[in-house]
């Protein structure tokens, strides 16, 4: 799966692009619309395109010590700054979005020359319908709904514990394992 970076489009730079888009975004709410693409550096970075440019948000960071933190410690931003981008290049962005009754999935193509737009066009539309989605969420509900039950059980809390004993089982014989073969190499 890996890492992506978001392009931010206002509605009004794809309103007209395909009848079809103009469907998918009166579902949109925003004046923009959040895209994902793993075309640029794929750091996690957020692009806009404001006026037809594309300009790149650049945050620094310093690292906070915080030992109730799981990672004893977090990122924290110190400043962001909007810079332009000045970049030649093709991506390709996406989004996926879910409704009662429909689910859309966009792909647009988008042209960058020396950072600016110089053309944006669908590449992929797909419409579905909702209900099987919606069916599979409801059993899926239903079933964790059972698997909460079952884990409050006598059963459930002893087969939990087994499962426990025996992941530990395996991680000592997995080191067991490794430790020998390691002696092997050296043999």
């Amino acid at each position: 799966m890996g890492m992506f970076d978001s392009i931010v489009i206002p509605k009004s730079r794809l309103l007209g692009i395909d009848e079809k888009i103009n469907k998918y975004l009166s579902l949109i709410e925003d004046e923009e619309v959040c895209f994902q693409t793993k075309d640029f550096d794929q750091t996690l970075s957020t692009y806009y395109i404001k006026d037809d440019s594309l300009i790149r948000e650049w945050r620094k960071y310093e690292w906070v010590d915080d030992k109730d933190h799981f990672l004893k410690g977090y990122m924290k931003t110190i400043s962001t700054e909007m810079v332009p981008y000045d970049i030649t290049t093709t991506i390709v962005c996406y989004d996926y979005s879910q409704t009662e009754t429909l689910d859309f999935s966009v792909d647009f193509k988008i042209v960058f020359i020396n950072g600016k737009v110089k053309e944006i066009s669908l590449e992929r539309y797909e419409e579905k319908d909702a209900t099987p989605r919606i069916e599979r969420e409801k059993e899926w509900a239903e079933k964790h709904k059972i698997s909460l039950a079952f884990s409050k059980t006598i059963r459930g809390k002893c087969q939990r514990q087994l499962g426990k004993i025996l992941f530990k089982i395996g991680k000592i014989f997995s080191s067991i394992g490794s430790k020998i073969q390691h002696l092997s190499f050296k043999l």
